[in-house]
This record gives structure tokens, C-alpha cells and sequence, in this order.
């Protein structure tokens, strides 16, 4: 079989050495979407020979990172408009996730059936990679290295409304270090820094599974604590407020150590109310401003 083009005869062999050469991965499919043809990038890319995926589908390189619902609308839009494209997550033969740039074709017969699919994709993980990276160093305080006021906005928000799905309580932390300015004022802004910096690595250190901390400006952090009960805010609260009460910090203008102290208000919200990160940080503040009232060094806590 020969293709003629403006009068230009092409070799059909013409065309395979064209794929074979391509940085573009390449699939082909029958009508089944079982692996007839792949080209030699799409095994550079994935790690997957066409003997090894005899008798598969596309199926085998799915990454879990898509629900049902997402293969599913990718399939209507490839039935009733004759392609799909789009970012997906495949997954490599070793394992590694692959961020693709896909273009999904059905091929039709002359009576209008599939007979195959195509696919060509770009493999543009290394931009993923970096378009993470320069995510997260957006939402990284630059002094203290943890979360900073940009991502507590931008994603608590969301995180509280995961576990309010789940029918899980939601507290808010203010932590506040007791006379800063003070401090600051005394000892010059690099003493003031290191003061931030230690209270930070304190509060980082205790940590579990699913909290969160960020500084929300000044000497002010903001902790999210997820899945706590009253008792259990309670002992969160005191793990944060001794962690900061072992902080003794050194200073040139003085041989005495100075001991750091913080303050601590927490709101509680049981899975019963529906509260917005607005109004639970309000709560938590009102508590810090008492926790300061009553004499600092000190944790109030609310259920909100």
C-alpha cells in the first residue's frame, strides 16, 4: 500500500520510521483497547515492552491519582466528539508516578465504528516537578521554613471541609510569643529572628500525623489540628505550650538566658456546627486575647 500526497507517493514504512523516531510516546489499540502497537519512546518512557503488555489495555499503566469518574468522562468525550486531551497520571513500570500530556483519538471504519484508538502523550513530569517545587516555596515562610499565612488561607479551607466529610472535629490554634516586642526592641531584629526561628523548630517538632503549622505574621503561628476531641485539644494545647516553655535563648548584650514563654488560644469545632476557617480563627484569637489577659504563658481553649 502506497499514500499519495499532492501527487507525492509516501512509503507506509516512511510513516513508522517517522513514529519510531518521535520523542512522543505512541500507543495503538484494537477496537478492545488491547496494546497492538507501541513506539520505542512510549518504552522509554514507561519501562513497558509490547510483549509485556500482550493482552492488556491501557488499564495497566493507571496511577490511582484519577477516580472512575474521571476515566469515565474521558471516554464520553473520545466517543461523542472523536478525541480527548488532556493531564493524566499513568504510572511506570517501576513504579514511579508519570504525568503525561495525552491526546486520545478514536479511529473509525468506513461504516463509522471504532476499529482502533491512538493515543500520543508527552511525558512532562520533570515539569510537574518543578511547577511543585515553586508551589511550595510560595507557601514557605522564608525565615522559619514552615507554612506561611499564603498557605493557611488558600488551603485549610479545604482540608477542614475533608475531614467535616468524614464527621470529624476541626481545631484552630493561635500560638503568640509573650513580649516579642519587647524582646525585639532589646536585642535588635537578628536576636528577634533566632527567637522566631527556635519557637518555630519547637512547635514543627511536636507535630503528628495531619497537623499543620504555619506563621501567620510577627510572632504569631496558627496551628490545624484535625480529629481531636475536647480531651484532646487539651493535651495538644499543653504539648505545644511546654514545648516553647523549654526555649532559653542566649543573647550577646546579656550573660543571662532568657526564658521563652507563649501564649495559646484553640477552638474546637465538633462535627454538629459548620463553621468557616474565618469564623473558628475569630474563636481562637478571642481565646489568645484571654490566655494574654489572665496573665500569659498560658493556653485557653473553646469549643467554638
Amino acid at each position: 500500500m502506497m499514500i499519495t500526497n499532492g501527487g507525492n507517493r509516501i512509503q507506509p514504512d516512511v510513516f513508522r520510521r517517522m513514529i519510531e523516531t518521535m520523542r512522543h510516546g505512541v500507543i495503538l489499540t484494537d477496537e478492545n483497547r488491547r496494546f497492538i502497537y507501541v513506539n520505542a519512546a512510549f518504552t522509554a518512557i514507561t519501562g513497558y515492552t509490547l510483549d509485556e503488555l500482550s493482552g492488556q489495555t491501557p488499564s495497566i499503566l493507571r496511577s490511582g491519582q484519577h477516580d472512575e469518574s474521571f476515566y469515565r468522562q474521558l471516554w464520553h468525550e473520545v466517543h461523542t466528539k472523536g478525541y480527548w486531551q488532556g493531564e493524566i497520571w499513568n504510572r511506570r513500570k517501576n513504579g514511579e508516578l508519570l504525568a503525561e500530556w495525552q491526546n486520545i483519538y478514536a479511529l473509525l471504519d468506513e461504516n463509522g465504528a471504532v476499529q482502533h484508538y491512538a493515543a500520543i502523550f508527552t511525558d512532562i513530569s520533570e515539569n510537574k516537578r518543578l511547577e511543585s517545587s515553586l508551589k511550595q516555596d510560595v507557601y514557605i515562610d522564608s525565615l522559619t521554613g514552615v507554612y506561611n499565612r499564603r498557605y493557611f488561607n488558600e488551603r485549610i479551607e479545604q482540608k477542614m471541609n475533608e475531614f467535616a466529610r468524614r464527621n470529624q472535629s476541626i481545631a484552630l490554634m493561635m500560638v503568640d510569643i509573650d513580649y516579642f516586642k519587647r524582646y525585639n526592641d532589646r536585642y535588635g531584629h537578628i536576636q528577634g529572628d533566632k527567637c522566631l526561628i527556635q519557637v518555630a523548630s519547637a512547635l514543627a517538632a511536636c507535630l503528628r500525623k495531619g497537623e499543620r503549622l504555619a506563621r501567620f505574621g510577627g510572632e504569631e503561628f496558627v496551628l490545624f489540628l484535625p480529629g481531636l476531641d475536647e480531651q484532646g485539644l487539651l493535651a495538644a494545647t499543653n504539648r505545644f505550650l511546654n514545648s516553647a516553655r523549654q526555649l532559653e535563648l542566649p543573647h550577646e548584650d546579656s550573660p543571662i538566658l532568657d526564658t521563652v514563654t507563649v501564649s495559646v488560644g484553640a477552638a474546637l469545632m465538633t462535627p454538629d456546627q459548620s463553621l468557616s476557617v474565618t469564623a473558628l480563627l475569630e474563636r481562637a484569637d478571642q481565646a489568645l486575647y484571654r490566655a494574654k489577659e489572665e496573665g500569659r504563658n498560658r493556653a485557653i481553649t473553646v469549643i467554638a
